[in-house]
């Protein structure tokens, strides 16, 4: 932008000049429009950029306290099995069967689901049902509001954690739009700066005007930082007199 912001008013002073060589004030036009739409482009970038963020930022959330809720449900779970008192007329079969197989149900949950919110929402639903089994359901009116109340917290992690996921993808996916419709626009526009600068320095230089013909570079655009020499020492080593 700062190089359009340079050549451009030297390109409407030499407009008859660069004309000669086909370069005509509508390409100066195009590149001024271009360095309008980068500088606005630049901005909703940005913008972009720091809503993905931020909706990253609470799916994370989210995903932590999905997690949490999860411990929670496996420790209850866990609780209520080891309490379990078989009701009248079970057969010791039943009791062996009904506890391996809550057994099982309650391990699948404790494995490691890192950042994967499918999983965590897979898990939670597990959960669920395993706090629901009729095997360990409680009668203690405590125990009964406790279960009612953990269970409305896995609904509300389960409903949360497609939400968030989807608004960071949607963020994601804005921001790389955002960013691919910025480099065509940015690749559009050096080509053009590349095309003025070729043609001006064509035009002054064949008319014997080096001084003017100079001012059509992009040295400015490609300047890189460089890294002072090393001192070169003389006069060491062997020898001498």
């Amino acid at each position: 932008m700062a190089e359009i912001d340079r050549l451009a008013p030297l390109a409407r002073t030499d407009a008859d000049a660069l004309a000669q060589h086909e370069y005509s004030p509508e390409m100066t036009d195009q590149l001024v429009a271009y360095r309008t739409r980068l500088s606005t482009e630049s901005g909703a970038k940005d913008e972009y950029r720091n809503a993905a963020k931020a909706a990253g930022v609470t799916e994370r959330a989210a995903i932590t306290e999905g997690k949490n809720v999860l411990r929670s449900g496996v420790a209850t779970a866990t609780n209520a099995l080891a309490a379990r008192v078989p009701p009248e007329g079970e057969t010791p079969e039943i009791t062996r069967g009904v506890v391996n197989d809550l057994s099982t149900k309650i391990g699948a949950l404790v494995s490691g689901v890192g950042r994967d919110s499918a999983k965590l929402r897979a898990r939670l639903g597990a959960l669920k049902i395993v706090l629901e089994d009729p095997a360990i359901a409680t009668s203690a009116p405590a125990q009964i509001e406790s279960r009612r109340a953990l269970i409305a917290k896995i609904d509300h992690a389960v409903a949360a954690l497609p939400t968030h996921a989807e608004t960071t993808k949607e963020r994601r996916q804005d921001a790389k739009t955002s960013a691919d419709d910025l480099d065509e626009i940015d690749g559009r526009a050096y080509f053009n700066l590349k095309l003025l600068c070729k043609t001006g320095r064509a035009y002054f230089l064949e008319n014997g005007n080096p001084t003017r013909a100079a001012a059509y570079q992009l040295n400015n655009l490609h300047a890189k930082a460089r890294k002072p020499r090393a001192p070169t020492e003389t006069g060491s080593g062997t020898g001498g007199s």
